[in-house]
Parts: structure tokens; sequence; C-alpha cells
């Protein structure tokens, strides 16, 4: 109806006006207050109930009319028959306010909550130190609410930036400039405040993997340094000069043309892939690249130095209370007996007991075997056995693998240093360099296996980390590949080219034509063996 022009919208942006809004089970309409847009409205409404058999319950419904008088408000609800509401009102629990949230807003939760914690100890519980950090910090991997606030907002931003709906249209088209920046001026908005809090953590944390180029501001954006061309070169004149430029100037065809008077700010081989297709933001602590509340939480929260001891406390094979005792000890929150005894209690330990008794304490440790085997590929098939090491986690990593055909011969092998790294990095790029070799030598029918079972999930779910995403995209096309994931014992082979990479410089490779007389392969008719 808006279309035909029988409902004037009550705002228009840069050709973009919202016209409704679903919430949970209701919806929100907007109009202007005209008597024409109200009547064909009503109408509208009517036709709705008529065809659905749905009934609109006008006693539980409100409109908000602003921007007129009085008399005109109370006509407008008399019409509807409806209840005339003002700012702020709640629905569903969401406060709704006009404008920017304030602190008379909020401040009947506040009270609420002082008096929930009043009974709380704060001698016992500290919620910034003790609770609020991660189990391997020495917390209980609470979530501070600001950090979680803030992620969400994040959140919000990500689906602004990344929606082709309308209200993301008109989120961007009211509050970021053409080229590329965010307003930096007050707007009278509930929603803006919290988007501006988030906006330099969200950038910082953020980048652009080059498609077309079309979406990327070639001075704002991070594309091709981890810092945007206007932070590396503040006051430069040809920025200011054309400030509306997009990465898409620098693209034909497909492929960088790069006029000279740009090689002042990068070099040809400075440049990234050209991934295709669209352009795509990415968040950059994902190894897929797409943002999730919990992997921002992780980012912006406050970190302490890692325990080693965590792990042993915090195990499954731990009871859950007898976890919870233990980290009570450890923050001096516990009935210890030296806590009992400062408050005049007789306490014997269990060492005591045991000592009186004579009774000697005995480590318990169970041991189970597993039967491993190795399989070789079918006939047209090769086996590309990957691998990849680190030495700390993150530290000095490397990544190897090893072709072999169906009757087992060795093909090919690698071994090349990546730097600092984490295993997780390693094992990618082992893959990734395994299927670029095959793609590279016409070598369709493939089976990938791999010691990382989270490699394998990732592989198999297209989940690629962002920094070799351009380069996956590159090769996987007209490639045939089975994964597999196997246990170490039966991938020594890749594992031991991986670790000689690990003591390489980075970007150094190694290649074997034929099989090292000390690389030891696995064959089919050997039993391998697993200890856990």
């Amino acid at each position: 109806m808006v279309l035909d022009k029988k409902i004037q919208p009550m705002v228009i942006r840069n050709g973009i006006h919202p016209t409704h809004l679903l919430f949970a089970d209701d919806i929100f309409l907007f109009c202007n207050g005209g008597l024409k847009s109200i009547e064909n409205l009503k109408i509208l409404l009517m036709e709705y109930q008529a065809a659905t058999g749905h009934i609109m319950n006008a006693a539980k419904s409100k409109f908000f009319v602003d921007g007129t008088y009085n008399n005109r408000k109370r006509f407008i609800a008399d019409f509807f028959q409806m209840s005339l509401s003002i700012f702020p009102d709640k629905h569903l629990g969401v406060i709704l306010v006009q404008g920017k949230v304030k602190t008379i807003h909020l401040w009947h939760i506040l009270e609420y909550m002082h008096m929930r914690l009043a009974a709380w100890s704060v001698k016992l519980l500290n919620f910034q130190d003790n609770i609020c950090v991660s189990k391997e910090e020495g917390g209980l991997g609470i979530r501070k609410m600001e950090d979680v606030n803030k992620a969400s907002l994040m959140k919000f931003l990500w689906k602004i930036l990344h929606s082709k709906e309308e209200w993301a249209k008109f989120f961007l088209d009211k509050y970021l400039y053409k080229n590329g920046n965010w307003i930096n001026y007050y707007k009278r908005s509930s929603v803006w405040p919290g988007i501006k809090w988030v906006i330099p953590e969200f950038k910082e944390n953020t980048r652009w993997i080059v498609g077309t180029g079309e979406n990327i501001s070639l001075w704002n954006d991070k594309w091709v340094f981890e810092e945007p061309l206007c932070q590396l070169f503040p006051s430069h004149p040809y920025i200011a000069d054309h400030p509306y430029m997009k990465v898409q100037d620098l693209i034909l065809n497909g492929q960088w043309q790069i006029p000279e008077v740009f090689l002042q700010f990068f070099t040809g081989e400075q440049l990234p892939v050209i991934k295709g297709g669209e352009d795509m933001l990415i968040w950059c602590s994902s190894h897929t690249g797409q943002f999730t509340v919990d992997d921002a939480v992780k980012k912006i929260s406050n970190h302490l130095p890692k325990l080693h001891w965590y792990k042993k406390i915090w195990n499954p094979e731990v009871l859950p209370s007898t976890s919870a005792k233990i980290w009570k000890i450890t923050r001096g929150a516990c009935a210890t007996d030296e806590n009992l005894r400062k408050r005049g209690w007789n306490t014997a330990s269990e060492d005591q007991v045991l000592i009186f008794f004579l009774i000697q304490k005995r480590r318990i440790h169970r041991i189970r075997i597993i039967e491993l085997y190795f399989h070789f590929p079918q006939e047209g098939e090769l086996l590309l056995c990957c691998g990849g090491a680190s030495i700390g986690n993150p530290s000095l990593a490397g990544y190897g693998f090893v072709v072999r055909d169906h009757s087992g011969a060795f093909i090919f092998g690698e071994s090349g240093g990546l730097g600092v790294a984490t295993n997780y990095v390693a094992e990618f790029f082992a893959s990734i360099r395994a299927l670029e070799w095959a793609s590279h030598n016409h070598k369709t029918k493939l089976v990938l296996q791999s010691d990382s079972k989270a490699c394998i999930t990732s592989l198999i779910n297209h989940n690629i980390p962002w920094f070799l995403l351009a380069r996956w995209h590159r090769v996987i096309s007209g490639l045939s590949v089975t994964y597999r994931h196997v246990y170490r014992e039966i991938n020594n082979a890749a594992d031991n080219f991986a670790k000689k990479g690990s003591h390489l410089q980075k970007g150094k490779t190694l290649s074997f034509n034929k099989k090292p007389g000390n690389l030891c392969l696995e064959y089919p008719n050997t039993i391998y063996y697993r200890f856990v």
C-alpha cells in the first residue's frame, strides 16, 4: 500500500522507508498520521481479519503519535479504538524509549540488582578477579555483562553490514558516510550510542577479503595491511583529493590494475589474492572469518595469565562438586583446616587419618590399548597424508605432507616453515598445500587424511580459515576429495615431515621426489597401537 501511495511512510531516508517490523508474534506498523493513511491502514487491517480469521485485539494493542496536537491524538485513538501510549514503554520485557537511553529508564533495574546482591559476601567472592574470567585463568568462566553487552552490539553491527534487507540499508544510509566512515556527530537515537561504543573495537578486529572491491573503501577499510591506508598515511594530499575511492577502481576483469601513483602506498607483491565474487568482511579472531558472540567476548575481555593446573581440576573425569571444592580452596573460600582453626575448630585432616592408621596412598592409572590399521587408497586415487606441528602451540610451526598411490609407493613429500602459528593452522596449511600440489600435477581423485579431527571436520563443512579462503576456492574446483581422520600413530610419516618444517624459516620448503632413507612409511599389514 506504500508503493501504491495509499499509505504515506512515516519517514524516508535516501529512498528507504520502513513500513513494518516483526517482533516475536507481534508486528509494529509505521505510517504517517494523515487521514488518508490511517483510513487505508484500517481498511488493510479489516481485510486481513476477513481473509485470515485472525481478529486484532484492540484492547491489547497500542499506538504512539508524535509531532501533532492533543485533539488530533485523541481523534486517532477513537478512530482505531486503541489506547494511546507514550515513551518510555515496555513490550515483552524490552524497554522502548525515544532517543538515547538515560539513567532514569534503567534505574529500577539497578535497584533490583542492588537488592538481590545485598546478601552476597564480598569477602568470599570478587566478580572481577575470581569469577568473571575463564577457567584456564583461575575463574569460573562466567562472562562479564559488559563484555556480553558489547559483543551483542557487535553482532548487531555485523548484521547491519551483512544484511541485504531494507532495515539494514536504512541504518547504513543514516549512520555511514560514502567514504566508509561512520558519522561522528550527535544523533537522537536509542540504537546509535551503543553502535558508536563498539565501532573502534569492531573495526580493530575485522578486515576485508577482496572480491569485486565495490564495497571496500580504498582508504578507510583494512584490506591490504593491518591498518587502513588513511592511518598509515595521515594527511596525505592524494587521499584528501580522492576520499571516495573504492578498491574496485584498481581491479579490471578480475585482475589488479595499479596506476603508478598508488605505488607510494603499496607494491604489487603486497596486494592480496582476489577471491572472486562479492567482497567478504571477516572477523579476524575466528579461523572461519564468521563473527560469533563467543569469539567476540574472548577477544574483548581482559585476560589473566593462564594456570598450568586448571585442566587437572576442570576435567570430565573429575566430579563437578570436587572441582568446585578445589576451586574454593584455591580462592580461600572453602572450609579448610586452616580456616576452621582460625574460627576455633579442632580438626583432623584426611592425611592425618591415613598416617594414624598406617595407610599408604596409591595412585591408580588405567591404560587402554587401541589397535589401528593403515589403509591404501583405491586404484586411481592418491593418498595425501597431511600433518602440522607447533613447538609450544603457538610457537614455531611447520607443515608436511606425503603423497602415496594405491600400491603404497612414495610419490612426493614436502616440508615447510610457517613461523609462529598454532597446530590447527599448521594442519590446515598442510592440507591446502597438498591440494595445491595435486591440482598443479592434474591429480583429481584424492583421499586426504590428517590426525587433526578439527581440521578434517572444518574441511568437510567448508569452514576454511579466512586467510586461506582464497587459496581454497582457487584449488578445490575440479577435485574429488575424500576426507579421512586418523590417529597420529598411523600418520607418522606426515608428522615427521611437519616436525622438519617447524625447524625451517618461514616460507622455506623442502621437497622430496624420492623417499628419504630415514623415513618410515605405514603399511596395511602392520598393526599399530595407541595407548590412552
